[in-house]
C-alpha cells in the first residue's frame, strides 16, 4: 500500500471503476498503481449493494451521474488525506470542473 507521504498533491489518472457517486478506483500511470479515491467533503446517497441492501433515494441516479462524467476518462486529483482503510481522500477534477461541485449543483450531494 502506498504511504500518503508519497502521494500527496496533484496528479493525473484514469477512472477505472465507479463504486458510488463519490468513490472510485483510479489508475495512476506516474505511480504505476491503482488507488481507491473518495471525494472530500461530499456525502452522496448510496446505491443498491450486492448484499441485498436497498438503495437510498437518488442513490442509483447519483452513481449514474458520476459514471457518465468520469468513467474511463482522464482526471486530475488532489490528495488531501487518507482514511483508516487506505482510501485516498481529495478533490477530483474532470474537464476543468470539480466533480464534488457538479454533484452538489445536481442535488446529488
Amino acid at each position: 500500500m502506498l504511504q500518503i507521504v508519497n502521494i500527496l498533491g496533484n496528479m493525473k489518472g484514469i477512472v477505472e471503476y465507479v463504486w458510488s457517486a463519490s468513490r472510485f478506483k483510479i489508475w495512476l500511470p506516474s505511480y504505476n498503481c491503482r488507488i481507491t479515491f473518495i471525494l472530500a467533503g461530499v456525502i452522496t446517497p448510496r446505491g443498491p449493494s450486492n448484499q441485498g441492501q436497498k438503495a437510498e433515494p437518488f442513490g442509483p441516479e447519483s452513481t449514474e451521474f458520476s459514471t457518465k462524467k468520469v468513467f474511463q476518462r482522464e482526471v486530475e486529483i488532489t490528495v488531501e488525506s487518507q482514511d483508516k482503510v487506505g482510501g485516498f481522500i481529495g478533490t477530483l477534477i474532470v474537464n476543468q470542473q470539480n466533480l464534488g461541485v457538479l454533484l452538489l449543483e445536481e442535488g446529488f450531494a
